[in-house]
């Protein structure tokens, strides 16, 4: 029972995915749960582009699917001498890779972070993933 005006918190755990802060305000009541997580999932597929088609232009691939996304989806390449070749290029809003015109044949990979921006009810919530692109 409250018996003093003014607000009030408790911090609350329910189950696996849910936390958060419960307040109380003696005029009304506010309640705040946490943010479920992201029920997102992201994974990497390796394409293969055409060598004869590179020869006359540059071609795009789209290597990250996602599905149950929940929020807005972007996209950015992480620098790693290990897996920049420079032959490959990443559009930010959508995923699409781009690989450079006269590119020789082979295996190139890059390092993608996908980040989900949430909502209202979920979290926000990122992966890092290598997407391999072989032209042949």
């Amino acid at each position: 029972m409250i018996e003093h005006p003014g607000t009030y918190a408790i911090h609350c755990i329910e189950g696996k995915e849910r936390t958060g802060l419960m307040m109380a305000v003696l005029e009304g009541l506010i309640v705040c749960i946490g943010k479920y997580d992201n029920p997102v999932k992201i994974s990497s597929v390796s394409k293969t582009v055409s060598f004869k088609k590179l020869k006359k232009k540059a071609q795009v691939t789209k290597p990250v699917k996602t599905k149950n996304a929940k929020g807005q989806i972007t996209y950015k390449k992480i620098k790693n001498k290990k897996y920049d070749s420079g032959r490959l290029s990443l559009n930010k809003k959508n995923g699409r890779i781009t690989v450079k015109k006269n590119t020789k044949r082979g295996t190139y990979k890059m390092k993608v972070r996908v980040t989900v921006s949430g909502d209202g009810t979920y979290k926000e919530h990122s992966e890092d993933l290598i997407v391999k692109v072989r032209v042949k």
